[in-house]
Formats: structure tokens, C-alpha cells, sequence
């Protein structure tokens, strides 16, 4: 079956290859499918979500009904008793060391990795790379009273721990989009991070329209429930302080590239800008490329100004490296 714009969800999840994906094209402590969304399309869910483009969405599950139609498994559960996962996407023709970890957004109460890390991966098995996208915990009754924090972090330092152990210590690249692309940047730094868990610092960090701190967030009835969603009932200004990035960002961060749209309505221009200011003062190298639209959770982003960002960024990582050897 061609994966099409205009089939049914439910005809596309009821193929046998992604049967491993049941509860993972949008992984959540519920089924974020409920009440008939199964009965839509992938062009109703972008008239729905306007800034989910259809044919990105085809075009990352139709490469994942590839790899999957091979016979190899591809949904790999990396820990005991933790409903987080990993999708492997390996490239046909491997090109690149650096494999690439991938986040999806979804405010902490959802992976959207039908919308986001599928499209970006496809794009970049096609570049030569092997991508690994990562279902973290999300939000649950229990953390609306103990807080999330930090289980996203530990499921990235537990899904690197089984990569290294099942491939080999090779270097990585992350990629993240809004709450995954917070969860990206804060791995970079040294508190909360990679070098907490033990483990090597990311080649580079790819974030599309990321989310930096939740103290850039307007006061809001929506803000509330995100900071005890993910800080518990006792939460406060200083938990979410720790986990603001831009407040913990030293020489020893992994560069950086930006992808940021000016009509971003969801991540406020400010919190952004934080995040270049601390990356300017640490002496990090960065790139912020601000579109002048697209929105916010435009993944592949192949329908804005956007499009093209993934081998601009990649491009643009690759440059450092050359320079690095070059000074070498």
C-alpha cells in the first residue's frame, strides 16, 4: 500500500509492518487517537493542525513502511518497565559517522513523532545518516503531583546507553522540536545533561522552534498546568530556573543551529533570543535561521520558508568540523 494524504489513519496503522507502532506515531499516557481521529486522514489532520503538512507526514511513513517491509525489527524497547521507545531509521547507503537522535514536540504530553521526527529522519536517511527517534515519558495523572522532570532526560542517557552498547560509541547529532527541543538543549549542559549521565556530548544540536525556558512563558492558566506537569504540585520559579537552558549554558556546550519562524504563536520571540544571548556570551557557536512564516510545528517544514533546514543545518555542522580540522 502506497501511504497516500487521503487514506484513513486507521487503513495506514492496521498495515502489518507497523504493527511495532501501535501507540507510537504519537506516543502518549493515552490514546491520543481516541474518539475517531483514527477515521481521519492525513490532510484532515493538517487542516486541523495547519502547520502538519500531509505530504511530509506521507513521505516519513513511507519511508518508515520501507524499513519496516525489510523484516528487520525497528521499535526497540530499551528498558524494563518503561513504556518509552526507540524507531530506528538506518540509512540504505550510510554516509556519515554521527547517527541522529531525534525529539519530537508535543508540550510534554505527547511525542509527535508522526509529525516531526519521521519526516526529518526520512530526509536525513537520504543524506546518509542513521537516526534513532526517541518516544520519551510524557505527562501522567502521577507526575501532575510528583512532576515529569527528569524522566525525559534519563530516558535519552538510557536509549544512548543501549545504542552504544547494541552499535558502538559513535559521535551523535540530536535533533529536537519544541518541548523535545527543550529536552535537547538541556542535555547539552553540564547539570542536567550529557555529562551528568556520564556519557559524550552531542556533536551538535539541531532545534526547530525549540522551547528554551518556561519562564519566557506569559502568565497563563495553560502555563500553570504545564509547570506542575512537569514539576510537580510543589512547583516554583527556582525548579523551573534549573531547567531553563539559557541559564546553564557554558564553553563546553555542543554547537548549536536554530530553525524559528517570526510567526510563531505558540514560543515567544523572547525565549528564543535568551537562548542566542547565552550561546553569544558562552562563546558556543550557533546559527538561528528566522523564517518570516511557517508557525510552529512545522517539522520537515517542506510547505514554508522553512523548507530546506535540515541540509542547511546539516551543512552548516559539517562546516565546523572542517574548520576544526583545518585549525587541527
Amino acid at each position: 500500500m502506497t501511504i497516500r494524504a487521503d487514506k484513513p489513519l486507521r487503513d495506514i496503522f492496521a498495515l502489518p509492518e507497523f504493527a511495532p507502532m501501535k501507540g507510537q506515531f504519537i506516543a502518549s499516557a493515552s490514546n491520543w487517537f481516541a474518539g475517531g481521529k483514527e477515521a481521519m486522514t492525513l490532510s484532515d489532520l493538517g487542516r486541523i493542525q495547519p502547520t502538519w503538512a500531509a505530504q511530509d507526514m506521507a513521505g516519513g511513513l513511507s519511508r518508515l513502511q520501507q524499513i519496516a517491509q525489510r523484516g528487520n525489527e525497528y521499535v526497540f524497547s530499551f528498558q524494563k518497565d518503561n513504556p518509552a521507545r526507540l524507531i530506528h531509521l538506518p540509512a540504505d547507503q550510510k554516509a556519515s559517522d554521527p547517527f541522529v537522535l531525534l525529539l519530537a514536540g508535543g508540550a510534554y504530553g505527547a511525542v509527535c513523532t508522526l509529525v516531526e521526527s519521521l519526516p526529518v529522519a526520512a530526509r536525513l536517511n537520504a543524506m546518509g545518516y542513521d537516526c534513532f527517534c526517541l518516544n520519551y515519558r510524557t505527562a501522567t495523572p502521577e507526575s501532575m503531583v510528583h512532576g515529569l522532570m527528569p524522566a525525559p532526560l534519563d530516558d535519552i542517557a538510557n536509549a544512548l546507553r543501549w545504542i552504544i552498547e547494541q552499535y558502538g560509541p559513535n559521535p551523535y547529532l540530536m535533533a529536537g522540536f519544541s518541548a523535545g527541543g527543550h529536552a535537547c538543549a538541556l542535555w547539552g549542559t553540564a547539570h542536567l545533561g550529557a555529562q551528568h549521565y556520564g556519557l559524550s556530548q552531542p556533536a551538535a544540536l539541531l532545534l526547530d522552534y525549540p522551547l528554551n525556558s518556561l519562564l519566557s512563558m506569559p502568565p497563563s492558566p495553560v502555563l500553570d498546568y504545564l509547570m506542575q506537569g512537569l514539576f510537580g504540585t510543589g512547583y516554583n520559579q527556582s525548579i523551573a530556573a534549573e531547567y531553563a537552558a539559557d541559564r546553564h549554558i557554558d564553553l563546553a556546550y555542543p554547537p548549536v543551529w536554530i530553525e524559528k519562524a517570526m510567526d510563531d504563536d505558540t514560543i515567544p520571540a523572547k525565549d528564543t533570543e535568551a537562548l542566542c544571548a547565552a550561546l553569544r556570551n558562552a562563546h558556543v557557536p550557533f546559527f538561528c535561521e528566522t523564517v518570516t512564516s511557517g508557525g510552529h510545528g512545522f517539522g520537515l517544514g517542506s510547505n514554508t520558508p522553512a523548507s530546506g533546514w535540515v541540509e542547511r543545518s546539516v551543512s552548516w555542522v559539517k562546516g565546523l568540523n572542517l574548520k576544526t580540522e583545518q585549525e587541527g
